[in-house]
This record gives C-alpha cells, sequence and structure tokens, in this order.
C-alpha cells in the first residue's frame, strides 16, 4: 500500500506542478469545513472530502488503478471542485474579513464602508496574486507552441495532401485513396475526410494484424528492407491510387518509380507517388 500511496502523491505532484493552488484549495476547504452550518459550504465541503478520501486511500486507488493503463491516475483530480472551491472559499470569507478590518480599525458608520471596500480589494489581491504567481506563465518557457495553420497539424502533411487533390482534380481516375506512412494517417483523415485510406487506425494499432491492409502498412512503415514487388502489387489489389512515403525512411521513391508509380510531388518530408 505504501507503493500505492507513493504513486498517488507522484500523480499529484505531475498534475498539480510547482504553483500554489492546491495548497490554497486545501486551507480554504478547512475554511469550509470550519463553516459547516452553511449549506453551500457543507455541500462543497462534503462531495469534496469523499473525492479526497476516494482517490487518496490507497485500497480504493489500487481498485480504481487496475481499470487504468498505467500513468493516468492524475485524471482522478479531475474530480476535484478547485475552482468552485476557490470561488466559494473568497465569497464566504470576505464578509469575515470586512467585518474583521471593521472591527480592527473600531471605525463608525461614516468609516466602514472605506475600510471595507479597502479591505475587499486588498484581500482580491492577495488571493488573486497568490494563485496567478505560484505557477508558470502558461506563454513562457516552452509550455505552447504556436500553431502554423488553424488545423493545428504539420505544415509538411497539409502540402502533401492538398498535392493529392490539386491532381486529382486534374485526372481523376479510379478513387481518390492513399496509403501512406502510419505516422500521418490520423493527420490525413483529420485534415480532409475526403481523401479515402489504404488502411485506418485499426491497422496502425495492430488490432487487424493479418490481411492485406496489415501487410501494407508494415511495409511501408515498419519493413527496414521493403519488399517493392510486394508494395506494388498490395496497392493494386486495395485499388490504391496514390502511395505517400516519408523521404526519412526505408522506402525510396526511385524503387517504385520503376514499378510504374509515377512521381507527382516532394516537399523535403514526403514524396507523393501515383500508379499508373
Amino acid at each position: 500500500m505504501t507503493a500505492v500511496f507513493s504513486e498517488i502523491i507522484e500523480e499529484q505532484t505531475g498534475y498539480f506542478g510547482e504553483g500554489w493552488q492546491y495548497p490554497i484549495f486545501a486551507i480554504v476547504l478547512v475554511g469550509l469545513l470550519l463553516l459547516w452550518r452553511r449549506r453551500d459550504a457543507a455541500i462543497a465541503a462534503l462531495y469534496t472530502v469523499i473525492m479526497m478520501v476516494v482517490i487518496y486511500c490507497p485500497v480504493t486507488a489500487k481498485f480504481l488503478m487496475s481499470f487504468m493503463e498505467g500513468g493516468v491516475y492524475w485524471r482522478m483530480f479531475w474530480l476535484l471542485p478547485i475552482i468552485p472551491v476557490l470561488a466559494l472559499g473568497m465569497v464566504e470569507f470576505l464578509p469575515l474579513v470586512v467585518r474583521a478590518a471593521v472591527d480592527l480599525f473600531k471605525a463608525d458608520d461614516k468609516k466602514k464602508k472605506p475600510i471595507s471596500v479597502i479591505a475587499v480589494v486588498l484581500v482580491l489581491a492577495i488571493y488573486a496574486g497568490l494563485l496567478a504567481g505560484g505557477g508558470r506563465f502558461v506563454y513562457q518557457d516552452g509550455n505552447v507552441t504556436w500553431a502554423h495553420n488553424p488545423e493545428k497539424l504539420p505544415e509538411e502533411v497539409i502540402d502533401i495532401i492538398d498535392a493529392v487533390n490539386a491532381d486529382y482534380e486534374a485526372a481523376p481516375v479510379g478513387e481518390k485513396r492513399v496509403a501512406a506512412v502510419g505516422t500521418i494517417v490520423p493527420f490525413i483523415r483529420q485534415y480532409d475526410a475526403t481523401v479515402l485510406l489504404a488502411y485506418g487506425r485499426s491497422t496502425i494499432q495492430k488490432e487487424d494484424k493479418s490481411g492485406k491492409k496489415a501487410e501494407l502498412y508494415e511495409q511501408l512503415t515498419n519493413a527496414e528492407n521493403p519488399d517493392y514487388d510486394r508494395i506494388a502489387k498490395l496497392l493494386k489489389k486495395t485499388d490504391t491510387t496514390y502511395l505517400i512515403i516519408a523521404d526519412n525512411m526505408h522506402v525510396r521513391a526511385s524503387e517504385m518509380n520503376v514499378r510504374g508509380f509515377e512521381t507527382v510531388y516532394g516537399n523535403g518530408a514526403y514524396t507523393l507517388l501515383k500508379r499508373d
């Protein structure tokens, strides 16, 4: 059980990082428990405490982990209402702060309002500063990679699929079916669903381990010594018009050229070939 608990803490650290949000959340939760007589505070605190017991208890954690693949237990922290609890805590505590500030300065009716406003602004500023300053700014330190296109896909993939569409529109023969290295197949489907694929996710994830599609995928993606004659036959049998190969992998365009495939386009990362 010690190992399970250590894994829970490791997942917690990986999820919340170095920010102060979680410690502040824990402090606010204790405050809500002290305000148990208030219905809204009681509901929020009760749900949160129950979920924390479920998440941190090694027995329940081990049971839940048995249904998960490794390294995803951190998703259980999604069930904690971090933001609602932080917001509710501020709503609950501000009146207490105002009353304390008024009593501290023994203010009369004329001075109560200015002191209350100053206290609220000061507390909000400190609270927001702790929450915002406890981590790293999301747009710094390499946290964000700016997309080069609205689809957020590699430019080379978009470029090569545009070449497929342009060639097919110029000479629409057969179906617009493409066989490509497995690394870009999901991108092709995401970018343009009108492009048919020689194989899909089930083949790439090896759910479909036999048949022409699986063999074609292995030859194009994983084979160190591709059987070019076999590739050509498989492309014909699967009624595939276009072939996209990665220039840094084992399949060579020159070998496919002598087997009846014409080089249509290349962008330095991928080469597009068309079956005669």
